[in-house]
């Protein structure tokens, strides 16, 4: 779980540039807030889903990424949940018994199987030792799942690329402010 804070900084120098009533700078603020974390959210969606090597769907869907905007503190942040992802969300999936395993796109499960639930559920799955079925004298199964692990050095990457972002989306939420809506 990895938390990026937006910060509304250097506010009075842009505004000055202006001539900006309060009221305008107070809706610029807001409006550069949410962009830059709807910005910072999607990138970072997209480049974990690249260093990866799975689709964004799949990052979107199975860890969480989601954006919150304080506009009365002129605040926001931007969260990653970084749970692993089921090899069903990572799609790909092959059974590879020549190798003992499955795969998962480029990922390789040794001593796993791929495997269709009566639900229509495809994924790769592994017998979970020391479990037991509730109804049969087989071990139970679980569903295989790949790890982020460059999921960390992605969103410090990120932190660094965005860090004058704000000031950039309040210069133009100013401009339209000021200049366009009057």
């Amino acid at each position: 779980m990895t938390d990026i804070n937006i910060e509304a900084e250097g506010i009075d120098q842009v505004a000055r540039q202006f001539n900006a009533m309060p009221d305008q700078i107070k809706r610029a603020t807001n409006q550069a807030v949410s962009k830059t974390a709807k910005k910072i959210q999607s990138q970072g969606i997209r480049q974990l889903a690249k260093k990866h090597e799975v689709t964004a769907k799949s990052i979107r869907s199975s860890s969480r990424a989601f954006k919150k905007v304080n506009r009365k503190y002129q605040s926001g942040s931007v969260w990653f949940g970084l749970n692993p992802l089921a090899t069903s969300a990572v799609g790909g999936l092959k059974d590879a018994r020549d190798y003992g395993g499955a795969f998962a796109r480029k990922y390789f499960f040794q001593g796993h199987f791929l495997a269709t639930m009566q639900s229509g559920h495809q994924a790769i799955w592994h017998r979970v030792p020391g479990r037991k079925m509730k109804t049969k004298d087989k071990q139970a199964i679980e569903e295989s799942t790949v790890e982020l692990v460059h999921a960390q050095s992605v969103i410090e990457k990120l932190k660094e690329e965005h860090k004058g972002t704000f000031q950039q989306e309040l210069f133009r939420a100013l401009n339209y402010q000021v200049n366009v809506r009057g």
